[in-house]
């Protein structure tokens, strides 16, 4: 076989050689994944309780920080704006059709097959939360209005969290019987609102193989 004997020199060997640098940079750029932006959206209107608006900066604060911390080591960014690769609603629960109706432990977070949005009932897990503490009112329980507010916002992550996880694409999310774990079928425990949670090991391998590292 013959080889070529032709060695660049000067200003061309310099060149040949930003342009294999080059390629390589761009291949390496094209090989990481992109981050994924999650969109998260506060469209409740939050009567209940009257919460006012350095109660709803708790709450938000609190549910994009253990969002961040359920995602940690992963490229997924967490933040409050209208729009983003996927969506995170926290809304108020529909009601039917009779208006005097009350809030029922319904689902805490709702996501329809093939959907890249889901929704979070933040009044729905404010009655689990009141539950898992037995507390029947907020001024009539042995949390502080301030501990409550807190885990509530902890609570819309964690529910957050779970539904993200069961979007398409992703399917992290499979209603584990764990109720320490993001992805357990569980938003009523004490753990959701005021423990620390983390993801089964089936949910962990899941997310390697769909979700970019950082």
């Amino acid at each position: 076989m013959l080889r070529s004997s032709r060695v660049c020199s000067g200003s061309r060997c310099r060149w040949s050689r930003t342009v294999r640098l080059l390629l390589a940079l761009s291949i390496g750029s094209c090989s990481r994944p992109a981050s994924i932006r999650i969109a998260v959206v506060f469209s409740t209107t939050w009567a209940f309780e009257s919460l006012n608006q350095a109660d709803q900066a708790v709450v938000k604060r609190a549910a994009l920080d253990t969002l961040r911390q359920a995602f940690d080591g992963f490229d997924v960014v967490f933040a409050e704006t209208p729009a983003g690769d996927r969506t995170i609603r926290i809304e108020d629960t529909p009601y039917a059709s009779n208006p005097t109706q009350l809030i029922s432990f319904g689902a805490a977070g709702v996501t329809y097959p093939a959907a890249v949005v889901s929704s979070v009932r933040h009044d729905v897990l404010f009655n689990a939360e009141l539950a898992a503490v037995r507390c029947s009112k907020v001024n009539e329980c042995t949390k502080t209005r301030t501990e409550l507010i807190e885990a509530l916002g902890r609570g819309i992550g964690a529910t957050a969290a779970h539904e993200l996880g069961h979007q398409t694409g992703f399917g992290f999310s499979h209603d584990w019987p764990c109720v320490e774990c993001y992805d357990g079928k569980s938003s009523k425990a004490y753990v959701h609102f005021f423990g620390v949670k983390h993801w089964s090991d089936q949910a962990v391998r899941r997310m390697r193989q769909v979700l970019p590292r950082k």
